[in-house]
């Protein structure tokens, strides 16, 4: 062996070595990466599920203080109607009205009526012991009278309650109570989020147990008196705690959870990972180790062959050893391997022999240009580094050409120069590659290209389009009312429609453009398009007229309707995105247009689009009293302009544009449902200015406040309402409520229930804008109403418009039949007022009498009635 072939195995060893410890090394960092890292992400999860615990329990603690705070304002109520109707200590009169009570409050155990010394006068049921107690419990104002609330023991075998004590108007009987029972609470704390897992406990204020959700575990209060009001956590080594105290009523909720049951759901969940992490590492390492294997063996056979070139030959006998060594060292080779020397093919395995001839032939010293691309040849001839590898088409005598990765070698023996090629074909691995690429840009459903690609041959077009001068019109397809029909049949056969409809797409538009597909039920098209652009928009209604051909759609027949939006390059963008998103807006229009349509996107509906924006990010809980405010209109008696209430209505004082007048403000929120929390601020605003607007206009000015039909819909209006009074101290009977005909039109049933629940608080409900919905007159017999507002559309035009004219007599007289109170709404002049007063309309509202005003500048002087 010479000096340079020992030089050579030297460096191929040592190369070996470096590549089989760097893959070892690789898997080993790979290894401990991952567990480090799931490790991590695990602790961190842990530590996650242990604050979403504490946060769900403080939750809970809250919720429970809520629904208690409820059940005794709620029973407010009946003690209220008890006092307002009692007014003698007659026996047989108390019992009755007692009774009365009980029949239409089943859920209060029972009613007592006391003396001034806790005595009892009257009773629903067997009298609780020692409501003196509860005659010593500190007072506080609820509603206009004055409540007392005590968590009183269990005696004589009766379990713990909750007493609420109403002072009589009348000096005996001196007081109403009725109490609330363990069970009822307890029931209320079963039925929470958190009332199978978590404990949880009402407590009096001094730390007595009144309440539990569960029987097997008695907990009790460990920590000081708590401030009404206030919340807090504290944990020890087997359990978190979370505790919240009432803000009105002498009781405070205690939640507690189990450490251990948290540890149980997280390892629960964390088991999955950590097995697939074991698995993972074990087959990175198997890996490594397979790789090392091949590796070595390769080298092996590399530098087999490499010494069969290097030795010398001095005699016959060692170069017949050697060639020996070399053919079958050839011949074990997994992979063809071919030797050219000077364009002809000098050796072939048995492999290359089946893959690139045929049976009967050799391809010893055959030219392999027969067999291999110009490229690949050149790479051949010019000698090749170690390590080189080249991309071919070979051309087999037999079968299809295929896509082969050469490894190529130098190659010297006796006769000179030449090169070895290891053969591997790559044919699937390209066909698996360009499936993969197909996947990543085309959808799986309807096989069109999908949002990627769109993006990619959007941007390709609108350059074509600016080079040559062309029109390019962007179309965004969207289905109509398309849940029904995943909803009805599900999204098996909601699938299909949609590959039914790419079809339809696909044939009106074939040749006209490209269709993808942009998510759910949205398709994007792109139009080149040379003449103008009114003619380019001829194939809106050919679109509209192939999606609503009827499709049979498992075993029923279905019409589908779409709404399009349109934007031109570069008139409306001249990116993708920009006109991907300006179509979508366009489109978005449409189907506020009543959907079915198409519309071209124009600067407003992007105005209009920023300022969804903007109310989505400034109007939020965090900062409504910092951007809203409102304004203040009073309502007046028609013949003397006395104040008879105000009308609280809501203001955006910095709102970008016009947003700021509520014909603009008011459609935004409800569409993008913000009105649901910014109409609590309103009522929860107006509540607190209450007093305030007493002193201004008179002790008996009622505050009108604003309902959306989505606050009716969404929310628990009689727990906002009934909050709201709680929190400002406002007065139930000086607050009305303003709804429209439309808030009755989604679930009537419950929206009179809530209704009549309110009326029965005290407070007052208006039908606002009368006669420009629905007017059923059969929920208006049904509505527990006070009072109907016309709607200032008919009262400016009553002195011209005869139809007007007649429509608010008929209005006025509809409302005194039904022994309603009505006001009419715009009136501006003196005239109008005139008229109204003869048509014994006495109540209005209007410029004519006042502006909506800031509340700093109510007062006499802006509700002077201007006589003439």
């Amino acid at each position: 062996m010479t000096v340079e072939g020992a030089m050579d195995k030297g460096a191929a060893k040592l190369r070996t070595r470096r590549i089989r410890l760097a893959t070892w090394g690789v898997s080993l960092g790979l290894s401990v990466g991952l567990v480090t890292l799931v490790a991590f992400l695990q602790i961190d999860a842990y530590r996650g599920m242990l604050a979403n615990g504490r946060r769900q329990l403080a939750g809970s603690a809250s919720g429970t203080v809520r629904m208690v705070d409820q059940d005794i304002d709620a029973s407010l109520g009946p003690l209220l109607a008890l006092r307002n109707a009692s007014d003698t200590a007659e026996s047989g009169s108390l019992h009755m009205r007692l009774a009365e009570v009980q029949a239409r409050h089943p859920e209060l155990p029972t009613f007592v009526a006391l003396d001034a010394e806790g005595g009892v006068l009257a009773c629903t049921s067997v009298p609780l012991l020692n409501w003196r107690e509860g005659l010593d419990a500190p007072r506080r104002e609820a509603l206009g009278a004055s409540v007392r609330v005590l968590v009183a023991d269990g005696q004589n075998g009766a379990p713990p309650t909750i007493r609420i004590l109403v002072d009589s108007r009348v000096s005996e009987p001196a007081a109403f109570g009725t109490v609330i029972d363990e069970a009822r609470v307890r029931d209320g704390m079963s039925r929470s989020i958190m009332g199978g897992t978590a404990d949880m406990t009402v407590f009096s204020l001094d730390g007595r147990r009144f309440a539990s959700s569960r029987a097997d575990r008695v907990s009790s209060w460990s920590g000081p008196v708590p401030t009404p009001g206030t919340s807090g956590q504290h944990a020890d080594d087997l359990r978190i705690y979370a505790w919240a105290a009432s803000a009105h009523y002498p009781f405070a909720v205690q939640v507690g959870l189990e450490r251990a049951g948290i540890f149980d759901e997280w390892f629960r969940q964390a088991r999955s990972s950590m097995l697939a992490t074991f698995a993972l590492v074990l087959l990175l390492n198997a890996f490594a180790a397979a790789f090392d294997r091949a590796y070595r063996r390769q080298s092996h056979l590399i530098r087999a062959l490499s010494l069969s070139t290097l030795h010398q030959r001095d005699t016959d006998r060692d170069l017949a050893a050697s060639e020996a060594a070399y053919r079958q060292l050839m011949t074990r080779m997994p992979l063809p391997v071919i030797i050219v020397r000077n364009d002809r093919i000098e050796y072939a395995n048995l492999l290359a022999e089946e893959r690139l001839g045929h049976d009967g032939a050799t391809l010893v010293g055959r030219h392999a240009a027969e067999f291999m691309d110009a490229d690949a040849l050149e790479a051949m001839r010019g000698g090749t580094p170690e390590g080189t590898s080249v991309t071919a088409w070979l051309n087999p005598e037999e079968g299809m050409p295929f896509e082969a990765e050469l490894a190529l070698s130098d190659y010297r023996d006796s006769r000179g120069r030449g090169t070895l090629a290891i053969v591997r074909d790559v044919t699937q691995q390209r066909r698996y590659e360009e499936r993969l690429n197909h996947q990543a840009t085309h959808d799986e459903l309807t096989g069109l290209p999908n949002r990627r690609a769109l993006r990619e041959k959007l941007e390709h077009l609108i350059r074509q389009s600016q080079r040559d001068g062309s029109g390019l019109m962007v179309l965004f397809i969207d289905l109509d009312h398309f849940k029904f029909i995943n909803d009805a049949l599900g999204h098996a056969l909601g699938d299909q429609v949609l590959r039914d409809v790419t079809l339809k797409l696909g044939d009106v538009l074939d040749g006209l453009g490209h269709i993808g597909r942009f998510g759910g039920d949205e398709f994007v098209a792109m139009l080149p398009f040379s003449c103008s652009p009114a003619r380019a928009l001829d194939v809106l209604p050919r679109i509209q007229s192939a999606i609503e051909e009827p499709l049979e759609v498992g075993g029923s027949v279905q019409r589908l309707k779409c709404s399009i939006g349109v934007a031109f390059a570069t008139r409306d963008g001249s990116d993708a995105d920009t006109l991907i998103r300006n179509a979508d807006t366009a489109m978005y229009d449409a189907k506020r247009s009543g959907r079915h349509t198409w519309k071209r996107y124009s600067a407003d509906m992007h105005a209009t689009a920023m300022a969804r924006l903007t109310v989505l990010s400034r109007l939020s809980g965090a900062n409504l009293d910092n951007e809203l405010a409102l304004a203040w209109q009073t309502q007046h008696a028609g013949d003397d302009g006395r104040v008879i209430g105000v009308e609280a209505l809501l203001r955006w004082p910095s709102a970008p544009g016009d947003l700021g007048t509520p014909d603009k403000l008011v459609p935004l929120l409800e569409e993008t449902g913000a009105i649901v929390q910014i109409g609590q601020w309103v009522l929860r605003e107006a509540c607190r200015q209450q007093r305030r607007i007493a002193g201004l206009l008179g002790a008996d000015c009622r505050i009108a406040v604003n309902i959306s039909a989505q606050q009716l819909v969404h929310v628990d209006l009689v727990a906002e309402v009934r909050q709201a009074l709680a929190e400002t101290g406002a007065s139930a009977s000086l607050l009305e409520l303003e709804l429209t005909e439309s808030a009755f039109m989604n679930e009537p049933a419950r929206a009179i229930r809530t209704l009549h629940e309110l009326r029965a608080m005290g407070v007052s409900i208006a039908l606002d804008d009368f006669g420009t919905g629905y007017s059923n007159l059969t929920y208006l017999s049904r509505l527990p109403l006070d009072k109907i507002k016309i709607d200032r559309h008919f009262t400016s035009a009553l002195l011209q418009d005869d139809v007007d004219a007649s429509i608010c007599r008929s209005i006025v007289f509809l409302a005194r039949s039904l022994n309603l109170e009505v006001v009419a709404e715009g009136v501006e002049t003196d005239r109008q007022r005139r008229w109204l007063l003869d048509e014994e309309c006495t109540s209005m509202q209007g410029f004519f009498f006042s502006r909506p005003v800031p509340i700093d500048e109510l007062g006499p002087a802006t509700h002077e009635l201007r006589l003439t």
